[in-house]
């Protein structure tokens, strides 16, 4: 079959070299996405350039735009999710960017960045675990994407900020120790672990061989996406990595069966609710949970609130089969002395059914 068309010339015998805008210099490596675009690793200009609707180009077709800052890269991919990913080889590490559409939102600025020796080539697969050439040390790196759920209904949905996530691993991902923290403000840094999010250390609670539990920071966009990253401190090893979707809020409620059953609440004496141990009607129940989104006048991360720290707006809550009147929820917010915990108190109402047991 004879090509039919050519980029980077203006016709099929040309072959300078050029830095213009419809001419290329050593293209190493090249991709496409679904919506027909085509990525070309320019090795000798230090960009990718990207061309728009491959498929109806014309004669000497421009670019719509290139990635710059890049150093000799010799490859690129663009993932199953659209992401695009460098092998920055000059620069000695991999870049991965967000889709087309929304890189001029991040000024056409990388999401995450992997250190590498020298990485000749990237992929990704339909997984998301991301696969680098390693010229300089004749191996292939792989990365494993994490799966991540909110930490008390453990669903995976978009997150807001201040919440309790979850990290599952497979076994031995996050090494040999398990470590709670016992400190405050809660660390960034446990078991010789960090959890980053957009490049900002979070407050790590726990650490197993294959789970990590942590806080979204307050500062965390409320759209969009964010990148997460599991870093091993002293050799700066990414032990894995993923893409979250963002939202204002991710509620969940705190439950005594991990994720089901009886939500964990207290009564208005502070004793645990239970089956044995019913709210009255009438009586004030606190319930706890995670995901509210943000929170003016909020502490720093890892920092429990000294006082009432009351959520922008306030829940909609439902026992048994009806939602209690509006006023009844009678506070919304961070947990007095407990860390980026979300406390609902809610005045138990008549309508409960039935009249002296109140499931929440």
């Amino acid at each position: 079959m004879a090509a039919t068309k050519v980029f980077g010339q203006s016709n099929f015998t040309g072959t300078a070299a050029g830095s213009a805008d419809d001419r290329l210099n050593t293209p190493a490596g090249i991709s496409i996405d679904s919506s027909d675009r085509l990525y070309i690793a320019d090795f000798g200009n230090n960009r990718v350039s990207i061309y728009d609707r491959v498929t109806q180009a014309g004669p000497d077709p421009h670019q719509a735009l290139a990635l710059g800052g890049l150093k000799n890269p010799h490859g690129v991919f663009v993932s199953p999710g659209s992401e695009i990913f460098v092998a920055d080889t000059g620069n000695n590490q991999v870049e991965r960017f967000p889709n087309y559409e929304s890189l001029a939102a991040v000024n056409y600025a990388p999401s995450a960045v992997y250190p590498d020796y020298s990485p000749l080539g990237v992929a990704v697969d339909s997984f998301g675990n991301l696969y680098i050439a390693d010229m300089a040390n004749r191996v292939l790196i792989f990365y494993r994407t994490l799966a991540l759920t909110n930490g008390a209904n453990f669903l995976q949905e978009p997150y807001g900020p201040g919440t309790f996530l979850s990290i599952f691993g497979a076994p031995g991902q996050f090494g040999g120790d398990t470590q709670v923290f016992s400190t405050i403000p809660v660390p960034t840094s446990l078991a010789n672990l960090q959890v980053l999010v957009n490049g900002k250390a979070a407050p790590v609670y726990y650490v197993s061989p294959t789970q990590i539990n942590f806080l979204l920071p307050m500062s965390t966009p409320t759209s969009g996406t964010a990148d997460v990253q599991v870093v091993q401190n002293d050799t700066g090893q990414v032990l894995g990595d993923s893409t979250i979707n963002l939202n204002v809020a991710s509620p969940g409620l705190f439950t005594t069966g991990g994720g089901s059953g009886q939500v964990a609440a207290l009564n208005q004496d502070n004793t645990v609710n239970g089956p044995d141990n019913p709210a009255p009607v009438g009586s004030v129940l606190q319930i706890f949970g995670t995901g509210q989104g943000f929170v003016p006048n909020a502490p720093p991360d890892g920092t429990p609130p000294s006082g009432p720290t009351p959520s922008q707006a306030s829940p909609a809550v439902l026992m048994y089969q009806s939602f209690v009147p509006a006023a009844n929820v009678q506070y919304s917010g961070l947990a007095p002395s407990l860390v980026g915990v979300w406390q609902i108190n809610v005045l138990v109402p008549a309508s409960a059914v039935p009249a002296d047991k109140s499931p929440a």
